[in-house]
């Protein structure tokens, strides 16, 4: 695959991610603190995706603080945004190396051709 249709397949993929993981609340996502350790990731501070902390008590799915944050920061939203920069990218005809490592990452392709 080339440079570019790299670039734009990862960019597809992102698009196509973003739409399935915002079908069933509106992004963006939060997380919101329950203890110094829980806390619940959420669609738009509505509808719970996932709650849960540190705690090993095995009572449930869980997700770790610093984790819940990450993933609420990189909310489908972003995903939009990377796609928009990928396909800005492949439309230079020139695109950078970080756009590269990003969307072969995004395709699961870290090593490239």
């Amino acid at each position: 695959m080339t440079d570019t249709g790299t670039l734009r397949a990862a960019a597809t993929r992102l698009r196509d991610l973003a739409a399935a993981a915002s079908e069933h609340g509106d992004p963006p996502w939060s997380y919101a603190d329950r203890t110094r350790t829980s806390g619940a990731l959420r669609y738009a501070d509505r509808d719970l995706i996932l709650r849960g902390g540190s705690t090993g008590r095995g009572d449930g799915p869980r997700v770790h603080r610093a984790t819940g944050i990450w993933i609420a920061t990189f909310d489908p939203t972003l995903g939009l945004l990377i796609a928009d920069w990928l396909d800005h990218d492949a439309d230079t005809g020139h695109p950078s190396d970080a756009a590269l490592h990003v969307a072969r990452a995004v395709l699961d392709d870290p090593a490239g051709p």
